[in-house]
């Protein structure tokens, strides 16, 4: 009977409500109450069957008649009570659904960038109302406080979706996408405050710029600086959570972008500038290297995640070059060239940092990589000349600047132009016995 019902229960629910969210719970609750209508119904079976023959029973076949009746009683509050439970369970599923018509899976009230269209906002507001009487029904459910908190987010309401998110937590504690929605929301605000800082740095630098609500633009920069870094805070927090719980790339990478954002706010060239941008500089390094997890994969955002762990390598080179790790920065630079060698500026930038690095044969190495797959290319070469000449080694210079000379000789007897006027004077600079008005390749 309690398989029969739950089954019932199951097939009922997909034909009155067929988006349901909870089909299992619904058919597992059910089946219980199917099961506790069979113990009722064994609990008050009688003995015989008919009134003239009756059944050979074993004395210890069934329980006395006291004990049956107990049982009977007891699985009979219960079963009005999982009665009850399980009308509330079925309307709180109703209710859920009936808000996702309105919101999530009417694609039509989103635009491209998932912004809420023209008109299209008195409908989400009905689906808010269906949430709460879904809450009611069913205070404990995590999905819909997170679709609830979700909808509140895009209507503009970032203080209801952070205590509906809050209320959640209670309930779904190890629930890392409850953790990460509630980093970005803080992140929203503090990037609102640092938005608001800024209007105020405008008017302490240009007095004129001063309208006549503000009694003193310092004192208000500075009131906001303190909630923008205090938002950050709970925003890093709350990331850190959220990548204790999963390792997709998109969490690391949005914690380590909170917390470079957040050293950019503190004292320029502080410790603690420093430190937070090396934290971040690692958290990138680390996310660039994290493989795709397959719910990443089935949910189709693979892209995205393979393009974020790319960006990650050059927001952990420039990172580690604030916080003055100049070889790590080199490192994280020569990773991203890889991925694009044709790149001349990133050729140039991982050069420069291994300089800063004093890594001289590092960024020669670098360079001659590249030289080799076009040792024509004069922009190269250049660039060689220059370490050579900022890393204060004159006799290499001055080496590798009769070498072009040479090159350009050559080139210009075969009728080709390979160093133009001003490169052939930079390379004249560095090489001893001429001058940048020397003659020219012929």
């Amino acid at each position: 009977l309690g398989c029969g019902v739950g089954i019932l229960a199951v097939l009922g629910g997909a034909l009155l409500n067929p988006m349901s969210r909870w089909p299992i719970g619904l058919g597992s609750i059910h089946g219980m109450l199917g099961t506790m209508a069979g113990i009722v119904a064994f609990s008050l079976r009688r003995e015989t069957v008919g009134a003239a023959k009756p059944v050979a029973v074993a004395p210890s076949s069934l329980p006395r008649k006291e004990i049956r009746l107990a049982v009977a009683v007891a699985s009979g509050i219960f079963l009005l009570y999982i009665g009850n439970f399980s009308t509330r369970w079925f309307h709180a599923s109703f209710l859920h659904n009936e808000a996702m018509r309105r919101s999530e899976l009417n694609p039509g009230l989103f635009d491209q960038s998932g912004r809420i269209r023209d008109g299209a906002e008195p409908t989400i507001r009905q689906a808010v109302a269906f949430y709460e009487r879904s809450l009611q029904k069913r205070p404990g459910s995590p999905t819909t406080y997170y679709k609830l908190a979700h909808v509140y987010n895009q209507l503009g309401d970032p203080n209801k979706a952070l205590q509906t998110y809050r209320t959640l937590q209670e309930y779904a504690p190890d629930y890392s996408e409850v953790h990460y929605n509630l980093a970005v929301i803080y992140y929203t605000l503090g990037e609102a405050e640092r938005q608001a800082a800024a209007r105020y740095v405008e008017m302490i630098r240009n007095p004129d710029q001063r309208t006549p609500d503000v009694e003193d633009p310092q004192e208000s920069y500075e009131y906001h600086m303190v909630r923008t870094r205090n938002q950050f805070e709970k925003s890093i927090e709350a990331f850190t959570r959220a990548a204790e719980m999963s390792n997709k790339v998109s969490v690391h990478f949005f914690k380590a972008s909170t917390i470079n954002l957040y050293a950019q706010v503190l004292p320029p060239n502080s410790d603690e500038a420093r430190e937070n941008f090396r934290r971040a500089g690692d958290i990138f390094a680390n996310a660039s290297t994290l493989p795709l997890t397959q719910a990443t994969q089935q949910a189709g955002q693979t892209t995205r995640e393979m393009e974020q762990r790319h960006t990650s390598m050059r927001l952990a080179r420039d990172a580690y070059e604030r916080a003055g790790e100049y070889l790590l920065a080199a490192e994280q630079a020569e990773r991203y060239f890889r991925r694009n060698p044709r790149s001349r500026t990133d050729l140039e930038k991982a050069a420069q940092l291994y300089l800063q690095a004093e890594k001289l044969d590092d960024a020669i190495r670098l360079v001659d990589g590249s030289i080799v797959l076009n040792p024509l290319n004069p922009e190269i070469q250049l660039l060689k000349l220059r370490l050579y000449v900022d890393a204060g080694r004159s006799e290499l210079a001055g080496n590798h600047g009769r070498f072009l000379l040479a090159l350009d000789e050559q080139m210009h007897e075969s009728g080709q132009e390979f160093l133009s006027a001003s490169a052939r004077n930079e390379v004249l600079a560095q090489v001893p016995g001429t001058s940048p008005d020397a003659g020219g390749g012929s």
